[in-house]
């Protein structure tokens, strides 16, 4: 593996979109002891448009590097093999080919989450003060309803 620098995002790309996905859809402050949520629905959005897109644009450059290398590398070693097997590929560029589909497929990945992390960021700013309003709205409902059943 032609693996020149270490990619940042090594784990799942799509955890941070799934997560943004399914808060986009929870009121804004749903403990009432818990102050840190509001801050996170304001940050979030900044957070996604100035340090985020950042580090998946570095993670991307490091993995357009390490595809390249790679490919070089499979090239490299298709030109060294390439007499001493029967088959078209030999294992050692079949390894490298695969390397470089791989950090194709995280440059992609981290691409399509980004674009995904700003979006639902955006949308959460009307979605939650939506649900927190629905919530408030539906508690003082509940509340009611229980006083007119006491009496």
């Amino acid at each position: 593996m032609a693996e020149i620098i270490k990619p940042i995002l090594t784990g799942r790309p799509f955890d941070s979109t799934a997560h943004r996905f399914i808060t986009m859809f929870r009121p804004i402050q749903e403990t009432p002891t818990k102050h840190s949520d509001f801050v996170a629905f304001v940050a979030t959005p900044v957070l996604d448009f100035f340090v985020l897109d950042t580090i998946f644009a570095l993670d991307a450059s490091i993995r357009i590097l390490n595809a390249t290398a790679s490919l070089l590398k499979a090239v490299y070693n298709w030109t060294l093999h390439q007499q001493e097997t029967s088959k078209l590929i030999d294992k050692a560029t079949d390894k490298e080919l695969d390397d470089f589909s791989r950090n194709v497929d995280g440059i992609i990945s981290a691409f399509v989450a980004q674009i995904f992390n700003m979006i639902f960021s955006l949308a959460s700013l009307i979605t939650r003060p939506i649900a927190s309003i629905i919530e408030a709205l539906d508690g003082d409902v509940i509340e009611e309803s229980e006083l007119a059943h006491r009496f």
